[in-house]
C-alpha cells in the first residue's frame, strides 16, 4: 500500500494535534494535500504507480498483496517497492544487490524523512476480563523482556548483520528507526480516513475535495466518541 508512505513521507497528514493534544481532522483544509493525492491518483492512472493492493498481477495471480509486490521487485519488474523493516528478511534470497531507501521527501526543502508506522494496531484487554491485576503483571513483563532481550538482537543481529546484507542498507534501517512517523488517520482511523482516501484514488475521478468535505462531520463525531471513552477509562 504505498499511497500511505507516498503523502508521510512528504510530510502530509490527515490529523493534527491541537494546542491541548487533542486530535484534529485537517486534510479537508488543506489544498496541498488535496493536490497531492490527485498527482498519486494520476501517476496510477498513467502507470507510474502499478498499485498491486487494488490490481491483480497476471503473473502472481493469488498471492497476497505484500507478496505480490516483493515477488514483482525481486524479479525485476519494478524499480522500486514500498515495504516495511520487517519484510527485509524476504530480500535475502535475492540475487541481485538492492538498496534501502525511505520515502522521498516533498521537495529538498523538507528538513526530515519521514518513515510510515503501518496500521497501528490497538490491542486492548476486554471489559469481560475478571483478573485485571494479574493480567497487567503478565503484559508488563512481557513487554519488559521483549524490549530487553528481542527488539535490539533482532534489529542488530537478524536486519542489521544478515538480512541488510552491508553497512549501507543498515545505515538506511537506522535512518528509518529514527524517523518513524504516526499518521493517526492511517493508524488509529484508517478504516474511516486511509480507506476512504484509496478509494478515490482507486475509482480514478480525483473528487478528494468533495470527499473529505463529506466525511469531515463523522469523523469530528467519531474522534470525539474515541476520546470521550478514553476520558472515561
Amino acid at each position: 500500500m504505498i499511497h500511505p508512505t507516498l503523502w508521510i513521507g512528504a510530510e502530509f497528514r490527515t490529523m493534527e494535534k491541537n494546542s491541548d493534544d487533542y486530535p484534529v481532522f485537517t486534510a479537508d483544509q488543506d489544498e496541498a494535500f488535496i493536490g497531492f493525492l490527485a498527482t498519486l491518483s494520476n501517476h496510477v492512472s498513467d502507470g507510474v504507480i502499478f498499485d498491486n493492493t487494488k490490481y491483480p498481477s497476471e503473473k502472481w495471480p493469488e498471492e497476497d498483496q505484500g507478496v505480490r509486490a516483493l515477488n514483482t521487485f525481486t524479479d525485476g519488474t519494478a524499480l522500486f517497492p514500498a515495504g516495511t523493516i520487517g519484510n527485509t528478511f524476504s530480500l535475502n534470497a535475492m540475487e541481485d544487490e538492492f538498496r534501502i531507501l525511505p520515502a522521498p521527501k516533498r521537495s529538498e526543502e523538507q528538513k526530515s524523512y519521514h518513515a510510515r508506522v503501518v496500521d497501528g494496531w490497538l490491542y486492548v484487554v476486554p471489559a469481560t476480563n475478571s483478573r485485571i491485576d494479574m493480567t497487567s503483571v503478565i503484559l508488563e513483563a512481557l513487554a519488559v523482556e521483549s524490549a530487553n532481550h528481542v527488539y535490539d538482537a533482532y534489529y542488530e543481529e537478524a536486519l542489521g548483520d544478515r538480512y541488510a546484507r552491508d553497512d549501507i542498507n543498515k545505515e538506511m534501517l537506522d535512518l528509518l528507526s529514527m524517523t518513524r512517523s504516526l499518521e493517526l488517520g492511517d493508524t488509529v482511523w484508517q478504516s474511516d480516513v486511509r480507506n476512504g482516501i484509496l478509494g478515490v484514488i482507486w475509482q480514478g475521478d480525483n473528487s478528494f475535495s468533495s470527499f473529505f468535505a463529506s466525511k469531515a462531520g463523522g469523523i469530528k463525531l467519531l474522534i470525539d466518541k474515541y476520546m470521550n471513552t478514553i476520558g472515561k477509562s
